[in-house]
């Protein structure tokens, strides 16, 4: 199958996998100064939209990690995101019960 008649979701798939695995490797060898900040906020931008228009069509809260990612790891991002939203433990309270969780996942 050429590129041209594999499809942005096949592609994306495929790139994820590979980004999954140079993140390990990146953090492993220590070399996360080599990794400007622009450009890791374009990789959480990126992901966060993707992850919104997924649970936007599911019409459910999707997991969102792997229990791969540890708790400090999935509570430090979680706080970071909402602080760059300018959001309040009281604005996060009320969205919590905006959408429920998905089943299994």
């Amino acid at each position: 199958m050429s590129q041209s008649e594999t499809s942005s979701a096949e592609l994306l798939i495929r790139e994820i996998a590979e980004l999954d695995r140079l993140a390990g490797d990146v953090i492993a060898s220590g070399q996360l100064d080599r990794v400007p900040h622009a450009e890791l906020r374009r990789l959480i931008d990126a992901a966060t939209r993707l992850y919104a228009a997924a649970c936007e069509r599911e019409g459910v809260e999707l997991r969102p990690v792997s229990p791969a990612v540890s708790t400090t790891e999935a509570v430090r991002l979680s706080v970071a995101l909402a602080r760059s939203q300018d959001l309040s433990p009281f604005d996060l309270a009320l969205w919590f019960h905006q959408l429920r969780p998905a089943d299994g996942d």
